[in-house]
């Protein structure tokens, strides 16, 4: 068929076109679950709008707030201490222990280090130093409520070891250092245990950077399987290197527990745990996840129990070391310089999973 010299010639087939509307809507449907819970598709949605709900501890308010009005109690027994991966588990441990007498000390993006703070170019200038502001204040409430026993503590660490990241180490910036993260991290439970508190650090879930939050939500929406949102050990291992062996070398002087022997198994990690959809997005336990998982893997007692005894074989035992890498599914405990170590090959748990 011949054609004027105007005719607009197809430039894409049917096919071509097809798949490309397809990969459009896939696209829609993402950027409606991203939404927050008053637009877009999840907002419409009473079951996506559920999983996408954050664990925001005690209150949203809580955030960088040094108070008893952040309080379960006037006169707290536990602290958590620590970033938002501090925060996500205030949920978890009340719902563990209800009564439980909890102070939230946690501050977004701002591990509990001392006089060390990561230079994010994304927020103010002057956050590095509000942030070591932040953990300062944190020690003098701690020593200003002395019924506190435990203190739990959390970071991720990945905006302290990200590749070419900036520190702010006393007045100075400095080139993000595994050894500088590493001796902040110390400082932090050295001063705790020399001031008569019992501290544990809590490892940050299993991740490997995407948002495996997101992709179980589309899942659900699509009516598909979710199986392939978790992440495999390996890239885990990869995405959490430097993490992963600052936690196995403070484990070998203070209790580190780690979710990844209950998370991981066969080769890969889960984002849903007895049908419930554990993050919110690439690494934070959602308000129902956190919920969940404190509940089976008893936060609270568990928490408690390693900073009061440690996680090595001696546990328990008159002058037994308190340290070592805790799994909270499984009566197996370890202490090892080795970060394989915090990622267990191969899960042995007395917990009952999701299959």
């Amino acid at each position: 068929m011949s054609r004027g010299p105007f005719a607009i010639v197809p430039r894409f087939s049917r096919t071509a076109i097809f798949a490309t509307v397809a990969s459009i809507g896939s696209i829609t449907v993402a950027a409606g679950l991203v939404l927050d819970g008053s637009d877009g598709l999840a907002g419409h949605n009473v079951e996506l709008a559920r999983l996408a709900k954050p664990s925001v501890g005690l209150s949203k308010d809580c955030n960088a707030v040094i108070d008893l009005k952040c309080s379960t109690s006037s006169q707290p027994v536990i602290a958590v201490w620590g970033d938002s991966f501090a925060r996500h588990l205030v949920d978890g441990i009340l719902a563990s222990e209800p009564e439980a007498r909890l102070v939230q000390l946690t501050n977004n993006n701002c591990g509990p280090l001392t006089g060390l703070a990561p230079i994010l170019p994304r927020l103010d200038p002057a956050w590095p130093q509000k942030c070591i502001g932040h953990n300062k204040e944190v020690q003098r409430f701690l020593l200003a409520h002395r019924s506190i026993r435990y203190v739990v503590l959390s970071s991720p660490l990945n905006q302290y070891l990200a590749e070419k990241t900036m520190l702010l180490e006393g007045r100075g910036a400095v080139q993000s250092d595994a050894r500088i993260v590493a001796d902040s991290f110390r400082a932090s439970l050295a001063w705790l245990r020399s001031n008569g508190f019992r501290p544990v650090v809590i490892a940050p879930p299993p991740q490997d950077g995407r948002d495996s939050g997101l992709c179980v939500a589309r899942a659900r929406l699509l009516g598909a399987s979710a199986e392939g949102c978790g992440a495999s050990f390996e890239t885990v291992r990869m995405h959490d290197r430097d993490v992963l062996t600052v936690l196995a070398g403070i484990a070998r002087d203070y209790p580190v527990v780690s979710f990844n022997g209950y998370l991981c198994d066969d080769g890969r990690c889960r984002t849903e745990d007895k049908g419930v959809a554990i993050f919110e997005d690439h690494g934070h336990f959602s308000d129902e996840g956190s919920r969940h998982l404190g509940t089976t893997l008893e936060f609270y007692q568990v928490f408690a129990r390693a900073a009061e005894y440690g996680c090595t074989a001696e546990r328990g035992r008159l002058g037994a070391p308190i340290r070592g890498i805790c799994n909270p599914a499984e009566d197996t405990i370890m202490v090892s310089s080795s970060a394989s170590d915090v990622f267990p090959a191969r899960s042995r748990t007395g917990v009952e999973r999701a299959q």
